[in-house]
């Protein structure tokens, strides 16, 4: 336990980075940039209706590559535990950012409850093709 916490967290932080930076880069190359001519309005509309899908294939993703490095060092359970912390490590900070923000109050939380699943899903996933793998270093 001594090393999987500050590994976790560490994991937890780089999801949430590389979920929101992919997820832009996804969706500019979904729609395009915004058409000077529309302006952000229409740039907004349509993102606001590819988001939730785009979210939904770039978090299990990342979550899936995340969880399986996270569980690297560790072997079986202990490796599915990991990518397991990490993954709810993830949804407090990311729940917390959306609180600070202000947004708490305004979010579907039957279409968050998803995507929250999908991730966990991913990184369990993940975590347990590190543990099985023969990746995970022997001690």
């Amino acid at each position: 336990m001594g090393k999987l916490l500050p590994r976790a967290i560490l994991f937890a932080l780089l999801a949430l980075l590389l979920i929101a930076g992919l997820a832009v880069v996804v969706l500019i190359a979904v729609i395009g940039l915004p058409d000077p001519r529309t302006g952000m309005g229409g740039f907004q509309q349509q993102a606001v209706a590819v988001a939730p899908t785009v979210d939904l294939a770039v978090g299990f993703l990342v979550m899936l590559l995340l969880g399986w490095l996270v569980g690297r060092p560790f072997v079986g359970r202990q490796a599915a535990s990991a990518a397991g912390l990490m993954a709810l490590l993830y949804i407090l900070l990311d729940l917390a950012a959306i609180a600070l923000l202000g947004n708490l109050g305004t979010q579907a939380f039957d279409k968050v409850a998803l995507a929250y699943a999908v991730k966990i899903a991913g990184a369990l996933i993940g975590g347990a093709i590190a543990g099985r793998s023969g990746a995970a270093a022997t001690e």
